[in-house]
């Protein structure tokens, strides 16, 4: 079966029943897929999952539960939820009410990519025979035939039986090709089957055709790289560090490419291309983050596999001391393979090469703290030697021992800072400096230990004191203890006059606890300390605390301090300032951010112009508290810098708190265009009633359903505040729409009147001219 004809069938049912967002959702899940949007499709499909149950409509379920799994499975390798969603998935596909719907065999190709990711070697045999009874079940002219072949051959691959998998993926090629099925996704396992044959010019042949462009950008960039790798082994590098995608946008957020970049990136550094990739510290702490982030996923052969590759690399550099903390992962991640094969053994081959490796030679460090700090190497490996080495020479330098908490970031780094940074703090002549470096340490990475650090200092009063009730406060604040907090940011208060952060933080503390008073007076404390030239910026921030306490006039006396006219004298201020756009984050808004057209109204203070459609949430004519500094970006509209009008883009402030959200009905106006002076006389009597309208831009006609006869159309958006004459509304659309013969419709402004004649007029003209 066609399974997209099936899709537009059922979505043209569903629209017939008004299910016009249930629609939209589903025609937009697989186009963010597609697009590596995950953290949209995250959030789509359990409203459609709630929707689609609503409707009872348990085929489109399937879909949508195959189109999530292959967003999670086959883009992300994520298989610590997904393992278990696709052993429903197949246990729900195959229940009497959902066998027969056309995406149910898709759900075994879910789940033998979510066991190949588990662990590809270790679950070979079942992949195996689950994609082949279910291929036995299917032609080639089922669009899964590609797809469970795919898994079929990979599953080949993995089980190291890589001449198999080509010899396979050739024959059910033939056999696509013969009967107008599809195989274009069977390229790149055949690919990958031929690069572990080593047979690197059929595997550089077949990397020439284009990708399709609905495989999605993850496959496209698999391609790339498998293009790359063999232009490597064949001895033409060059061209392929061209092709290396960009690791922080394109591979970082894609985990099923990271296998693919490894062994590029492998090949690479084997051939020390000018260029090129460097088997330095920065790459170790790169593939150390792949392997973290495949071990969180439950991709954990993959995850075994890095850790191999990263072990590889820090003998191949001669540092056999990463090296040998590499390998206790190495056998930890071993341990954690339900399938561990033939994984003991390599961990003890990876042994013996590590305990055989020479040592590595010592550092070079200057003659001098200041002539070793400027000679520290770009390399965060031999930096962290260097500096680990001058601390011991020097071991009360506050600069040494600031390098060393920037530079540790494995467990074992961490450990050996905190050790040295500890023993340098204890000191006679330390410096109290060191101390707030090590209760930094222990916040970021050892908690456990902050309260007995913290015991330590607190009777030796004065700024040490300070710095353990500093630390403290943050440690309690990050896990939810305002109370615990405040009172340590007030100590810090108490005993160190010099203390500029402390206040501040208090002030957001305060803040968030809805302490508002006891926030302003906290600001002002800040203001008293902070530097002459940052004054007035705290000066803005008490205009803002002041209005979310209504204190009109602080408000105004401290314009008057700034230098800022009013248009009145008394009372709260409400005038025009000018154009912006607010940006609402939850808890404000459900979701994600959301950017509104507004109008600043006074220093702290905005209301919402934008009218949405009525299916869309109303913020209109909304009164916020905003921060009265714009954001520096929205990360969902930045500027184009090569487009003029993006330049008159107004500046975005943040939404701190909704001070009124009046219920504005909004109503969409749409239908036949009348003649410009009807238009003028509608516009004029709805303003006069307090209207607002928003008017859709472009040209366009509708049609009747049946005549076929065409008008030209338009549409509007209406927003009638609370308290609007709605019958008197309804009255100038109607004489509107009389001159164009009733072509014209306004249904949530009907439906609020509840009358049944005129809804049911209404609902007809929708009909007959597709206004719906």
């Amino acid at each position: 079966m066609d399974v997209f004809a099936w899709l537009d069938a059922v979505n043209g049912t569903l629209l017939e029943l008004g299910e016009h967002r249930l629609v939209d959702g589903v025609f937009r899940l697989s186009s963010l897929i597609h697009n590596d949007q995950h953290d949209a499709v995250d959030a789509l499909v359990p409203e459609l999952l709630t929707d689609l149950q609503r409707v009872r409509h348990p085929w489109l379920e399937v879909y949508v539960r195959h189109w999530a799994l292959q967003s999670r499975i086959l883009r992300r390798a994520d298989v610590a939820r997904g393992l278990d969603d696709a052993v429903y998935l197949v246990d729900f596909a195959s229940q009497e009410e959902t066998r027969d719907c056309p995406q149910s065999i898709c759900a075994v190709q879910d789940l033998a990519a979510a066991y190949g990711y588990a662990d590809g070697a270790g679950y070979a045999e079942e992949r195996l025979a689950v994609t082949r009874e279910t291929l036995d079940r299917i032609d080639a002219t089922w669009p899964c035939f590609d797809c469970l072949s795919v898994e079929h051959a990979d599953a080949l691959v993995r089980a190291g039986r890589p001449e198999d998998a080509v010899e396979f993926v050739e024959a059910q090629t033939a056999t696509a090709q013969r009967t107008g099925g599809n195989w274009a996704e069977m390229t790149d396992v055949r690919i990958d089957a031929l690069l572990a044959l080593g047979r690197n010019d059929e595997a550089l042949a077949l990397t020439g055709p284009r990708v399709p462009c609905w495989t999605g950008r993850a496959f496209v960039l698999r391609r790339r790289l498998n293009r790359a790798r063999a232009l490597t082994r064949l001895g033409r590098p060059d061209e392929a560090v061209k092709l290396l995608p960009d690791f922080e946008t394109e591979i970082l957020p894609t985990p099923v490419l990271y296998e693919s970049w490894l062994a590029l990136v492998e090949d690479l550094v084997e051939r020390a291309l000018e260029g090129g990739p460097e088997n330095d510290g920065h790459l170790d702490r790169t593939i150390a983050a792949l392997a973290q982030k495949l071990e969180g996923n439950g991709a954990l052969r993959r995850c075994f596999e890095t850790t191999e590759a990263r072990l590889r690399l820090a003998l191949a550099r001669g540092r056999a001391d990463v090296a040998a903390h590499v390998l206790d992962d190495l056998r930890r991640r071993a341990a954690l393979l339900q399938r561990p094969l033939d994984a003991p053994a390599r961990v003890e081959a990876a042994a013996s090469r590590v305990a055989e490796a020479p040592a590595p030679a010592p550092p070079v460090i200057g003659a001098s703290v200041e002539e070793t700090m400027q000679a520290i190497s770009e390399d965060p490996e031999v930096a962290w030697d260097q500096v680990l080495a001058a601390a011991e020479r020097w071991p009360t330098s506050v600069d040494l021992a600031t390098a060393l908490a920037g530079l540790a970031w494995s467990p074992p780094t961490v450990a050996v800072a905190i050790s040295r940074v500890e023993a340098m703090a204890s000191a006679a002549s330390a410096p109290d400096r060191l101390q707030q470096i090590l209760g930094h340490l222990l916040l970021t990475h050892a908690p456990e230990r902050l309260e007995t650090w913290a015991e330590a200092l607190l009777p030796r009063g004065g700024a040490l004191a300070a710095t353990a009730h500093w630390v403290r406060g943050r440690h309690a604040w990050a896990h939810g203890d305002h109370a615990t907090a405040r009172a340590c940011f007030e100590a810090v208060l108490a005993l160190d006059a010099t203390a500029k952060n402390a206040p501040k933080a208090l002030v957001a503390l305060l803040e968030e606890m809805g302490d508002l008073e006891a926030a302003l007076g906290a600001l002002d404390e800040a203001k008293r300390r902070a530097d002459e030239d940052d004054r007035p910026a705290y000066d803005w921030r008490r205009m803002m605390l002041a209005t979310r306490l209504g204190d009109w006039p602080l408000v105004r006396a401290i314009c008057a301090e700034l230098g800022l006219e009013l248009e009145t004298t008394e009372g709260p201020i409400d005038e025009v300032w000018g154009r912006i756009e607010v940006r609402l984050s939850p808890p404000l808004v459900e979701g994600g951010p959301v950017v509104l057209e507004a109008v600043r109204t006074g220093p702290a203070t905005a209301r919402v112009n934008e009218i949405a459609a009525s299916d869309e949430p109303n913020w209109y004519d909304a009164a916020l508290i905003i921060d009265p500094f714009p954001l520096r970006e929205d990360p969902d509209a930045a500027l184009d810098e090569d487009d003029e009008e993006s330049e008159e883009r107004p500046m975005i402030h943040a939404a701190v708190e909704v001070l009124r959200r009046p219920e504005s009905l909004i109503v969409e106006l749409v239908g036949a265009r009348p003649e410009a002076q009807v238009l003028d006389a509608l516009v004029e009597r709805l303003l006069e009633l307090g209207a607002a309208i928003r008017m859709a831009t472009g040209t366009w006609d509708i049609e009747h359903a049946e005549t076929e006869e065409s008008r030209p159309g338009f549409g509007w958006l209406i927003a009638l505040p609370e308290g609007t004459d709605l019958r008197a509304a309804h009255t100038a659309l109607e004489e509107a729409a009389r001159a164009v013969d009733g072509v014209m419709v306004w249904p949530e402004l009907v439906a609020r009147l509840e009358e049944p004649e005129p809804i049911e007029a209404q609902e007809a003209i929708a009909a007959a001219w597709r206004l719906d």
